[in-house]
């Protein structure tokens, strides 16, 4: 499923068939998500992906977003950090933690000051962080 990802034309479609099944099956699907080194590996690539050239930019956030969201679940429960140590991905969790909260401040920057949506929303890091 996540290989799909990375086709530009299954990109959306994917994506929305990925995120409808984690919101209905969250008990069967998240523990998916870290039940291989590939696919918690994956789901760190997907939170940096550059699908700038592939979509606009709300589908962009909404991917960054919904990813940080299950991340964060996913540590709720106690099971992203049992993965992280029991396939020694630690460098790699926290250099997509890091590639992820630079995107935002940089993101950030290129945003105007009028966008007042964005302000009671935490960032990815705060999201990530508090969970």
């Amino acid at each position: 499923c996540f290989s799909l990802l990375k086709d530009p034309e299954l990109l959306g479609p994917v994506f929305e068939l990925m995120k409808l099944m984690v919101s209905e099956y969250p008990d069967d699907i998240l523990p998916l998500f870290v039940g291989s080194k590939s696919a918690i590996l994956s789901l760190f690539e997907m939170l940096n992906m550059d699908i700038s050239d592939h979509t606009d930019s709300d589908i962009a956030e909404d991917i960054r977003s919904t990813i940080a969201n299950i991340l964060g679940t996913l540590a709720e429960q106690g099971l992203l950090a049992s993965a992280v140590e029991r396939f020694d991905v630690s460098g790699s969790a926290i250099a997509a933690l890091a590639a992820a909260s630079l995107a935002e401040d940089n993101s950030d920057v290129v945003q105007h000051d009028d966008d007042d949506d964005d302000e009671d929303r935490p960032s990815t890091g705060a999201r990530l962080s508090s969970k």
